[in-house]
Formats: structure tokens, C-alpha cells, sequence
């Protein structure tokens, strides 16, 4: 899509990605609701399953920090600011990361990975990378 000889091909990845992200974040919501409902019906506790509800918490904030990231900067890309690419790329590149850290050591009581950023398959990370260096390395 070009609009007044702005390629915005890049700044749109972004943004699907960011909203993705937000989707993820939501996952994670219902996931930690979840291992909790879980865990009381079985009577066990976080901590004798080797998970941790604070853990889970700052991985839902994660979430949401990266996806703020991601649409702000695909938002500032998309009125050609290069900072935003630059925002959004450093966005993905932490979900990325964080999605590769993994937070509990039991498998038993959900079949999803725990990491430290909820992720849909690290299709939100990828995107949102892709559209940042999209957007840095064409023409604004």
C-alpha cells in the first residue's frame, strides 16, 4: 500500500503484529485463570507444581509492554518516523526472546508453554520484526 509515495507495507506488519500481541496478552489472561482453577480443584498450590503466579503476572505485562511497543511505533512508522520502526523492531525482538524463556517446570497442568511473553505461535514476534525491517529499509 503506497500512500503519497509512502511504501506502508512494513508499518502494517507492525500493527498486525502488535495486535496479535494483544491477543496473545489475552491468551495468557485466560491461561493463568485456567492453571489457577486447576490447581485449587486439585488442591495443590503454585509452588509445588514449579510455577509461579508472579511470574505469570509479569509475563501478561510483558505481553502488554511489547504490543504497546509495536503498535506506537508501527503507528509513528506509519507518518514516517523511523524511530517507530526502530520502537517496533526492539518490540519484537524482546517477544521473540521472551517467548523463548521458559517460566514452569510442570507440563502436567496445562498442555500451552509457559514463557516469560505470551506469543501465538511466534507469529506476533516474526511479524512485527518483519514489518520494522521492512519499514527501515524501504522508502518513506
Amino acid at each position: 500500500m503506497i500512500v503519497k509515495g509512502k511504501l506502508l507495507f512494513g508499518p502494517i506488519l507492525v500493527l498486525i503484529g502488535g495486535l496479535i500481541f494483544i491477543f496473545s496478552s489475552f491468551l495468557v489472561s485466560e491461561a493463568l485463570i485456567e492453571i489457577g482453577h486447576i490447581l485449587s480443584d486439585a488442591g495443590l498450590f503454585w509452588y509445588e507444581v514449579g510455577l509461579f503466579p508472579e511470574l505469570m503476572i509479569i509475563a501478561f505485562v510483558c505481553t502488554i509492554v511489547w504490543a504497546a511497543l509495536a503498535i506506537i511505533g508501527g503507528i509513528f512508522a506509519i507518518f514516517g518516523r523511523k524511530f517507530g520502526s526502530i520502537l517496533a523492531l526492539n518490540a519484537g525482538i524482546l517477544g521473540l526472546v521472551g517467548a523463548l524463556i521458559p517460566l514452569g517446570t510442570d507440563i502436567a497442568v496445562t498442555q500451552i508453554p509457559i514463557t516469560l511473553t505470551g506469543s501465538f505461535f511466534l507469529l506476533d514476534p516474526i511479524l512485527t520484526i518483519f514489518g520494522a525491517i521492512l519499514g527501515l529499509t524501504l522508502k518513506n
